[in-house]
């Protein structure tokens, strides 16, 4: 087998040669035109790519971004939504199979759709396509999204009797998470297509806003606040027809223009979104006016974090067990019977309220699940008393220990609580897995850990589990 396979090679590599000495061009493979499914080719209306539109965790205890900008969306309320997403494209009967959101109503969509190749969490199929069809059909569907993540009655709230503009103030949001997730994740952020996502949704946007007029901007900031709602106000003003296309690409040149010239990764990054030609004459040779502040204050955040959550659990196993071991279960108002019974305590690092593990009143779904679907938009982050391991958790799914953030100086976690040997404080905080505390809760990565885990046909999917 092995012999026949170097002598097809071989004749291959000869034929090769002769086509470059002969001039001839070459096949240029490129995976963006080809469905990732089949491999044939992907046809202009029917290319498709998973994404994932998921809430942000609720919590006021980590500043997630820059504190002006985090301040000015909350009094909006235009912080609600984060995309997800990976770069495979497919034809739509290709995804047919591994998008079930309509047969298995018992668990969210997140939880059974995903890419076929990467396993990347969905709730959408994204098109990439102009047809107006296609736009609709998606419009229909993130309606329905709305309902899933339970927001459908808060932005109804929002909007009492102007209902027609929730979809606007969806799209809104969506793109301003596209920007924030530009500064905060570059690298990832054209790998996993943003861009193109970032461009159809203005598309549908001008397609929405030709059934629905509206005449009262819906973004209601200052100007020259934030280059980034400066941004988001312009693109308003153009989906109203309030400027044209020229006035548009000058007025969003002269913004990215201003940035500063070490950002010019970022600016080439923004040019494209908007596809205007970038000038490295003109901007590096302009007077940049903008203030690198709100960019460096991003580059800040998930360290700020990492320093909270690192003062909040201690320097070592002993001191965060004696801060929280005499909180009590917010659920029963115990603690000694759970122990007892072999349970465990874990605290919730978004509010520090403390719960039994599993269910203290025999409910299917568990204590912590429960916990974060009340107080945290169904997501959050827990760490455990008796062993320091942590429980990521995404309703109506936990998956417990995740890893554990506490190890003597041999490099051994904590296997077993016991009083006879009382060594806790050898056991020090790990910062390297806290840095992976606050990625989870700055990039909103709850679902994707615990898809990962279930995708772990060894230990991680045994973890998983709808009782914690």
């Amino acid at each position: 087998m092995k012999k026949k396979y170097l002598q097809k090679q071989s004749k291959f590599n000869e034929q090769l040669d002769i086509n470059v000495g002969l001039g001839l061009p070459q096949e240029k493979y490129d995976e963006n035109e080809q469905c990732q499914s089949c491999k044939l080719t992907l046809k202009q209306d029917d290319r498709y790519i998973p994404i994932l539109i998921s809430t942000f965790a609720k919590q006021n205890r980590y500043d997630t971004m820059p504190m002006e900008l985090q301040n000015l969306l909350n009094a909006e309320t235009l912080n609600l939504f984060n995309v997800s997403s990976c770069k495979h494209q497919f034809h739509f009967k290709c995804l047919a199979n591994s998008f079930k959101t309509k047969l298995h109503q018992e668990y969210p969509s997140w939880l059974i759709s995903n890419c076929p190749i990467c396993q990347q969490s969905c709730n959408l199929l994204y098109p990439n396509s102009q047809l107006e069809v296609h736009f609709n059909l998606f419009i229909q569907e993130l309606e329905a999204i709305l309902i899933e993540l339970n927001l459908d009655l808060q932005l109804s709230l929002k909007y009492e009797g102007r209902e027609e503009l929730i979809l606007f103030d969806i799209f809104y949001q969506l793109l301003i998470n596209i920007l924030i997730q530009m500064i905060q994740q570059k690298v990832d952020f054209q790998r996993s297509g943003k861009v193109q996502i970032f461009q159809q949704f203005i598309r549908i946007l001008k397609h929405h806003y030709k059934n629905i007029n509206y005449k009262q901007n819906i973004l209601k900031f200052k100007k020259g606040q934030i280059f980034i709602l400066d941004i988001m106000m312009l693109i308003e003003n153009q989906v109203m027809s309030v400027i044209n296309k020229n006035d548009f690409e000058q007025e969003i040149s002269k913004i990215l223009l201003s940035l500063p010239k070490q950002n010019d990764d970022l600016v080439k990054i923004l040019f494209t979104c908007f596809e205007i030609k970038f000038n490295d004459e003109l901007f590096y040779g302009e007077q940049n006016e903008i203030s690198s502040m709100c960019i460096t204050d991003f580059y800040q955040t998930q360290k700020e974090i990492s320093n909270q959550i690192a003062i909040l659990l201690g320097k070592n196993f002993e001191t965060f067990r004696h801060r929280y071991i005499k909180n009590l279960c917010k659920k029963c108002g115990f603690f000694a019977t759970k122990q007892k019974q072999g349970q465990d305590i874990a605290v919730c690092l978004l509010c520090l309220k403390t719960l039994c593990l599993g269910s203290c009143k025999n409910y299917k779904i568990g204590n912590l699940s429960i916990h974060a679907e009340e107080e945290h938009n169904c997501h959050s982050v827990y760490v455990c008393l008796s062993s320091g391991n942590v429980v990521i958790t995404s309703y109506p799914m936990s998956y417990v220990n995740c890893f554990s953030l506490f190890y003597n100086n041999l490099g051994q976690e904590i296997n077993q609580l016991t009083y006879t040997n009382l060594d806790w404080d050898k056991y020090n905080l790990d910062m390297e897995k806290v840095e992976q505390i606050s990625k989870i809760i700055l990039y909103n990565q709850y679902q994707q850990i615990i898809r990962n885990a279930l995708n772990d046909q060894n230990r991680n999917r045994q973890n998983v589990r709808r009782n914690l």
